[in-house]
């Protein structure tokens, strides 16, 4: 079985950490919480994680826009 799309219920702190995590290496990943509060934290929460990546393990702007595109957050 292959796996195409993650779905990561719950996008506090681990759930965001994980979806990034799962995006940047190349998975379809819906990011879903119960309001869109917490899901404006979330990606408030990645744009965050995404400086850190960058800067820590030199990343270029062309892997964390692929994370991105691979990012959608729904309620």
């Amino acid at each position: 079985m292959e796996i195409k799309h993650i779905l990561i219920v719950g996008a506090g702190t681990l759930g965001s950490q994980i979806g990034f995590q799962c995006a940047r290496y190349g998975f379809k990943t819906t990011m879903y919480d119960l309001t869109e509060e917490a899901l404006a934290a979330c990606r408030t929460y990645h744009q965050g994680i995404a400086a850190a990546t960058k800067k820590d393990l030199g990343l270029d702007d062309t892997a964390i826009a692929v994370a991105f595109d691979n990012l959608t957050y729904t309620t």
